[in-house]
């Protein structure tokens, strides 16, 4: 799990070679691909999902890897985990939202303004108008949060409240 927070390829490959469990999870639910998702660490993503790592697993927030990409903006790593999962495992990472705020990954990057998360996400076919537990979908989540350049982004995908 540290070689993948801290992405030390090299030493990830060493333990999957060794029979380390790419879906371990720790008491939090976090895995390695949720670590090294978070941190921006493309090469560890590639190589985890290489490795079977399940993008279907959540944490104790009910978070995937997708949405913590996308919340810290990682346009990379949430390209490369929409590009190499089946059809059915990108659906579940496009629709999966958190059951303490309803918030989805295309949420998660619209509220913390990273348009080109934003972007990609929506270009794989996210919902704009699934809403979130206070009933508000990414358009009204992206204007209260005053995401002027993410606001662009999806009133050009036909966005409407």
């Amino acid at each position: 799990m540290q070689a993948a927070v801290g992405g030390h390829l090299a030493a990830v490959e060493l333990l999957l070679e060794r029979g380390a469990d790419a879906n371990m999870q720790t008491a939090q639910g976090g895995t390695a691909l949720m670590h090294a998702s978070y941190r921006g660490h493309a090469q560890v993503v590639r190589r985890l999902l290489s490795s079977n790592a399940s993008v279907r697993l959540l944490d104790a927030y009910d978070s995937t890897a997708l949405m913590r990409a996308a919340d810290r903006g990682h346009a990379e790593v949430v390209q490369v985990l929409l590009d190499l999962s089946s059809p059915l495992d990108r659906r579940f990472m496009l629709d999966a939202h958190s059951k303490y705020d309803g918030f989805t990954a295309l949420m998660r990057a619209a509220i913390q303004g990273h348009a080109e998360c934003v972007q990609i996400i929506a270009g794989f076919g996210a919902s704009l108008q699934v809403t979130n537990a206070a009933g508000q979908n990414v358009l009204t989540v992206a204007r209260e949060s005053n995401q002027a350049k993410v606001l662009e982004v999806l009133m050009r995908l036909g966005a409407v409240e």
